[in-house]
């Protein structure tokens, strides 16, 4: 009967897509980014450009839609954020999340996301002479060099219809 019962939840979380977990997964990734990470607006409300709800699935790999995305930039910065999107879909394959959890103690290695696509999009990203990087979402080890020290992501697919991306690095001298 437990087994019977477990799966029938199983089963809804992933029809429903874990509606529920928007506003812990907020709350573990800002503490992991140590930043504020909203999975709606700043204001709060959802994006008017999405009307489809948070959702998240598990199976086949990490499957997150967010109505927006809004990550704060880093305390250092001058940006009012670093990352904003709206009908944000994001696919992790399990095998990626693993090596990305074992990159925190490897610096310097990308993270591979294996789909990202956005309605809109707007990445404000900055790195400092010292090795700080906006996208670096913890502080940097003092003892890698800059170059090493954020490198960005890489994609299996990326789509956005609408958005932009603002580089200004300051250890490749571009801007």
């Amino acid at each position: 009967m437990a087994t019977l019962l477990m799966t029938a939840v199983l089963a809804w979380g992933e029809t429903a897509g874990w509606p529920f977990l928007a506003a812990p997964l907020e709350r573990q990734l800002s503490r992991a980014a140590q930043r504020t990470v909203r999975l709606t607006d700043p204001a709060g409300t959802p994006a008017a450009i999405s009307s489809a709800p948070f959702s998240i699935r598990f199976l086949g790999g990490l499957k997150l839609h967010a109505p927006a995305v809004w990550v704060a930039a880093p305390e250092w910065s001058q940006t009012p954020y670093t990352l904003r999107a709206t009908a944000l879909e994001l696919d992790l394959r399990y095998i990626d999340v693993w090596r990305a959890y074992q990159q925190q103690k490897v610096r310097g290695q990308a993270v591979r996301i294996e789909r990202l696509q956005a309605s809109q999009f707007d990445a404000r990203l900055e790195r400092l002479a010292d090795g700080r990087a906006s996208w670096q979402l913890r502080r940097p080890d003092p003892a890698q060099p800059a170059e090493a020290a954020a490198a960005l992501p890489s994609f299996g697919s990326l789509k956005i219809a609408s958005g932009s991306v603002s580089l200004n690095d300051a250890v490749l001298d571009v801007q």
